[in-house]
């Protein structure tokens, strides 16, 4: 998607916004799901937040370890 042909949003009166259809599905964001916004200047940033849950083996490199007998699981 190129600037020219980027879609515009309206920004309601409770300063709401819809994502469009086409940026929704080739994101696959779904309803719920959460998003951090991130402002630079001019610009906004939306980017999901993933559940802590689906790092889960993205570091394979990293060796399991045993927890403190202390601290629960």
């Amino acid at each position: 998607m190129t600037m020219s042909t980027a879609p515009i949003v309206k920004v309601s009166p409770k300063y709401q916004v819809v994502i469009p259809k086409q940026v929704r599905q080739a994101l696959n964001i779904q309803v719920g799901q959460r998003l951090q916004v991130w402002h630079n200047g001019h610009s906004l940033e939306l980017v999901p937040v993933e559940p802590i849950a689906d790092l889960a083996g993205a570091f394979p490199e990293i060796p399991p370890f045993e927890r403190e007998s202390d601290r629960d699981l």
